[in-house]
C-alpha cells in the first residue's frame, strides 16, 4: 500500500485560521490531508535529508534558508544537538524592511543595514566560535552557486554535497550584487541551466552573518530539501 504525506510549511503556518481553511479546501477538493507542520519538524526533516550520507561524524551547522523562516541546526550524523528557529527568511526581510518597494527594486544601504541588524538580533542565541562548517540549503544551492559562478572547491565527506565555498567569496558576491537592479541581475547571472534566484541577496546575508558568528571555516552548498526528509519519515513509518 502506498504512503503519502502532504505538508505545508511557512505559508499556511503563518496564515493561522485561513491556513486551516485552505488545508480543508484541499482535502475537500482532492481528498488529501495537508499537515501544517511547525518550524521544529520542518527543521528536523531538513536535518535528516542533509546529513544522511555524510561520512565524518564531526559537528556541522546546518542552515535552511527559506522565504519566510530560517532554521539553524547544530549537530552531527548521530544526533541533533541544538535548533534555532529564526524569522529572517528572504521574503520576510523584504516585506519587513522594504514595504514600499516594487518587486524588481533593490534595497538601499539604510535598508540593508536594518536587515543585517535584525538578523544579528535573531542570531543572538546561536553559540559563538563553533568553528564548524555550515551546510547551506535548500533545494537548489549547489545549482545556484554554479549559476552565479561562485568559486567552489572539492568536498569529499558527502557524495551529495561534493563542493565547498569560502565565506569571503560569498561576502564578495553579496557586496557586488546589492547595487544591481533585479532585472539586470537576471541578465548578468544566468547560465544555460539556471536563472538567477530573486532572494539570494537576503539569503546570503543570513549565511554571511551566521558564518561570522560561528567562525565557519567554509560553506557547503546543498540541493537537499525537506522532501527527502519526508521520504525517510514515510519509509520509517
Amino acid at each position: 500500500m502506498s504512503k503519502v504525506r502532504v505538508v505545508s510549511t511557512h505559508a499556511l503556518r503563518e496564515m493561522g485560521v485561513v491556513g486551516d481553511e485552505v488545508a480543508k479546501l484541499i482535502k475537500d477538493k482532492v481528498g488529501l490531508k495537508v499537515e501544517i507542520i511547525d518550524q521544529i519538524e520542518e527543521a528536523e526533516l531538513f536535518y535528516q535529508a542533509v546529513l544522511s550520507d555524510f561520512e565524518i561524524q564531526s559537528d556541522y551547522v546546518i542552515a535552511d534558508v527559506g522565504g519566510g523562516s530560517v532554521q539553524i541546526l547544530i549537530g552531527n550524523k548521530n544526533s541533533l544537538k541544538e535548533a534555532f528557529l529564526l524569522k529572517t527568511g528572504t521574503s520576510t526581510l523584504w516585506d519587513k524592511f522594504t514595504p514600499k518597494h516594487k518587486e524588481m527594486d533593490f534595497p538601499n544601504r539604510g535598508e540593508i543595514k536594518k536587515m543585517k541588524n535584525y538578523i544579528l538580533r535573531e542570531l543572538q542565541p546561536v553559540p559563538k566560535g563553533l568553528k564548524a562548517p555550515i551546510i547551506y540549503g535548500s533545494s537548489c544551492i549547489i545549482d545556484l552557486f554554479k549559476g552565479i559562478r561562485l568559486p567552489m572547491q572539492k568536498h569529499e565527506s558527502s557524495k551529495s554535497h561534493p563542493f565547498k565555498a569560502e565565506v569571503s567569496d560569498i561576502e564578495k558576491f553579496l557586496g557586488e550584487v546589492w547595487s544591481i537592479p533585479y532585472d539586470i541581475r537576471e541578465e548578468k547571472y544566468i547560465s544555460p541551466t539556471y536563472r538567477y534566484m530573486w532572494g539570494v541577496d537576503k539569503a546570503f546575508l543570513n549565511i554571511v552573518e551566521l558564518a561570522k558568528k560561528v567562525e565557519a571555516p567554509y560553506i557547503i552548498p546543498s540541493n537537499a530539501n525537506i522532501n527527502q526528509g519526508l521520504l525517510k519519515s514515510i519509509a520509517n513509518f
